[in-house]
């Protein structure tokens, strides 16, 4: 065998050996990504079950209920797209709670922006949908990229639960920096008329960390 076909075999398993080696890399980062979003709070079979067997007619358009029956998903993963129990994505969340109680909303939260009559964060209130994303310069319009569903406005501090790609269903502050600067507005879908005053019994369990 030549020098040159040494050389050139050399390098080919060089190549294959750096390439197994980032193919190792990837799949172990997968790995930590897929435990990283395992339920560890509850997960539904079917939790279309749950909302017909908890909520009756009588209560079904609430603000209340909505937000009862959004936090009994808490800790369910997040999923690209998903719109059930086996994972949900921010408007794929917001997408679902809303269709239990008889609204139908589209699987974008730019889209559901639209659909939604804006409101400001003094009249914001619980059941309302709020909205994330970042300003486009060249277009000089804001891109939404993320959506949840305000849960308690008390004390001036906004609270929404929402599907986070790094925990899943989880309760957050519009305070917290990363939210607060990527803050775009806030809209409404359930008639004001039917949502109960703020200090109701059902109160936000606000995380401890």
């Amino acid at each position: 065998m030549s020098l040159k076909n040494i050389l050139l075999f050399a390098l080919c398993l060089l190549l294959v050996t750096a390439a197994d080696a980032q193919s190792k890399k990837h799949k172990q980062y997968y790995k930590k990504r897929k435990a990283a979003h395992k339920v560890t709070v509850r997960t539904y079979t079917d939790t279309g079950s749950l909302a017909k067997s908890t909520y009756n007619s009588l209560d079904s358009t609430t603000a209340d209920s909505l937000y009862s029956f959004a936090k009994t998903h808490i800790g369910i993963r997040y999923r690209y797209g998903g719109t059930d129990a086996r994972g949900f994505d921010c408007s794929g969340f917001v997408l679902y709670c809303f269709k239990q109680f008889g609204y139908k909303l589209p699987h974008e939260a730019g889209q559901q922006r639209k659909v939604s009559i804006s409101q400001t964060k003094e009249t914001a209130q619980k059941g309302d949908i709020i909205y994330f994303g970042y300003y486009n310069k060249r277009s000089r319009s804001y891109y939404i990229s993320h959506s949840g569903i305000v849960a308690s406005t008390d004390g001036g501090k906004i609270w929404f639960i929402h599907s986070a790609s790094n925990v899943g269903i989880r309760l957050d502050c519009l305070d917290q920096a990363w939210y607060r600067q990527r803050f775009v507005g806030i809209g409404r879908v359930i008639e004001p008329k039917i949502i109960l005053p703020a200090n109701s019994d059902d109160g936000v369990p606000i995380p401890s960390n």
